[in-house]
Formats: C-alpha cells, sequence, structure tokens
C-alpha cells in the first residue's frame, strides 16, 4: 500500500514538474518544527530588510556545459523581472518569524506598526542562488510521450519504469555581509553563510520546476544556520542546530557524486564578518560562485 502511494505521489508530482514548466516560481518552503529556534525566545524585535540581490543572473533555464546540457534556475522562471531580493528576504522573514527567535518579526507580509520602532534590522547580500540539474532526455522523453499518446494509463507506465531513472543534481546558496543592527551597530555579523549539495536523485529533481525547489531547500539551510547562530549569539546558548530531515521531493538514489555519502550534503559554517570585501566574482565556467 504504501509503495502505491508512494507511486501515486511520484505520479502527481511528476506530471506537475513536466505540465508546468512555464509557471513562475514563487520562492518557498513547508515549515516545520525542525525549522525552530530550540532556544529561549529573545524579547527583541527584528525587521528583514530586503536582501541586496547580488546573485548570478542566469537568463535562460536551458544551459550546455561542455557537451552536457542542464536546467538552471534562470530569472525568467521567477515573477516579474527576476530580482530575488524582495522573495528571499520575504522567506527569510516567514523562516525567522516561524522560528520563535525573537518577540516580534516584521518583514513584508508584517509590516512594522506605525509607531513603532524595531530593535533590530537584519541585512544582507545574496551572492549565490542555485539549483542545477542534468538533463535525462531519455526518461523525460518517455513521460511526455506516454502522457501525450495514452494519458494517464501511459504516464503511470512511464513513470513506473523510470523511477529508477536518476539525474546529476546540484544546489548552492550563499548569503554575504549579513548582519544584525541595533540603529548604526552591529549586533551580529557574518561575513557569509553557504550552504551546498551535490548528489545523484531521481530526474525529476533536476527538471524545469525541481531546479528552483533544490535552490528553495538550500535557503532553509542557510536560513536555520543564520538563527542558531544569532540566537546562540543572543542568549548565550551553546545549542547546536538539530540534524535537518531529508526533504528532498524524489530521493529515491542518494548516491552523492564523487563524494562519500556522509558529505554529500554540506552546509558551510558562519565564518565571522571581515571588513574587507571579497573580490572573488562570478566564474563563468561553472553555474554557481566560488
Amino acid at each position: 500500500m504504501k509503495s502505491f502511494c508512494r507511486s501515486l505521489v511520484l505520479l502527481a508530482f511528476g506530471l506537475s514538474v513536466l505540465l508546468c514548466a512555464s509557471c513562475a516560481h514563487q520562492i518557498n518552503y513547508d515549515l516545520t518544527e525542525a525549522d525552530k529556534w530550540t532556544g529561549q525566545t529573545v524579547s527583541k524585535s527584528v525587521f528583514v530588510d530586503d536582501f541586496i540581490d547580488d546573485a548570478p543572473k542566469d537568463e535562460k533555464i536551458n544551459i550546455r556545459m561542455g557537451k552536457e546540457l542542464y536546467r538552471i534556475n534562470a530569472r525568467q522562471g521567477y515573477p516579474g523581472n527576476g530580482d530575488l531580493s524582495a522573495p528571499v528576504s520575504t522567506m527569510i522573514g516567514r523562516h525567522l518569524e516561524h522560528s520563535d527567535l525573537f518577540e516580534n518579526v516584521y518583514y513584508s507580509e508584517n509590516p512594522v506598526p506605525i509607531g513603532v520602532t524595531p530593535d533590530y534590522t537584519l541585512s544582507g547580500t545574496i551572492y549565490d542562488y542555485h539549483g542545477l540539474g542534468k538533463m535525462n532526455a531519455k526518461a523525460e522523453f518517455a513521460v511526455i510521450t506516454a502522457a501525450t499518446v495514452a494519458n494517464l494509463p501511459g504516464a503511470l507506465g512511464a513513470m513506473a519504469l523510470t523511477k529508477s531513472s536518476t539525474s546529476e543534481v546540484q544546489s548552492s546558496v550563499r548569503l554575504n555581509d549579513v548582519a544584525l543592527k541595533a540603529g548604526q551597530k552591529n549586533v551580529w555579523e557574518k561575513e557569509s553563510i553557504h550552504s551546498k549539495t551535490k548528489r545523484v536523485a531521481h530526474f525529476l529533481e533536476g527538471d524545469n520546476k525541481g531546479v528552483f525547489i533544490l535552490a528553495d531547500e538550500e535557503l532553509r539551510k542557510v536560513t536555520n544556520e543564520m538563527i542558531y547562530d544569532i540566537g546562540k549569539n543572543q542568549t548565550g546558548s551553546k545549542l547546536k542546530m538539530p540534524t535537518q530531515p531529508d526533504r528532498t521531493g524524489f530521493r529515491l538514489v542518494a548516491t552523492p557524486i564523487g563524494m562519500p555519502e556522509s558529505s554529500a550534503s554540506e552546509t558551510i559554517p558562519a565564518s565571522p564578518m571581515k571588513r574587507a570585501p571579497s573580490k572573488k566574482r562570478f566564474n563563468s565556467s561553472h553555474p554557481g560562485r566560488p
């Protein structure tokens, strides 16, 4: 029964991924108990300012690297002009509010009330925000052709035949110059918080919609890292961030690419802020930043 239900979920999501390729992606992820701060709530209010969008602005979803075809979360897949500042900042605000780290969290969906001055302001720069998947043309063609020719029965059969089909996927989110300020004074700051993942997954994770979801899940990890670092700074707690559950949509195959399984998903710890800005820039030969 569990296997049957899993197949139905796989089919439903798979078809939505393939048929909604032209839908604009809204940056979002479901928040759970695992995304909460487990220490004492700080009796302060914070306003989440718009993080500056300085991430590489890939224009096309389908790209070629060498002889291989890939998909990336290009700006054309996001609403409007594809700017990430507002949607990423809004998601950070939702997550911070959900975490219960601060007594009050203000952001685009929960504006600062008239006459209220928040104790802190949180700001930073989006330096990297990408999800990348290698195309598995054979598996995708099988599902689309079967769904077109034989409708639902054909799609069911194709999904069953391609359930073990895989794709190389990778994702990376880096927030730079992240600071919590009281007026003009930094009460907490980090030069960089970075999370990256590289592995082999079900081929739909690397499809048109999948690559956008990959990037969002890295944002979750980065925000959790930030929340725990701020929490320890503000409360003096030595709490460790709980192990995050596997939230990948189609992790039927979890073999990492060129690394042991234990290091397939890596969250790079936050590092102290340095005053001199980094001179590293985007390497055009690679979809992510150094």
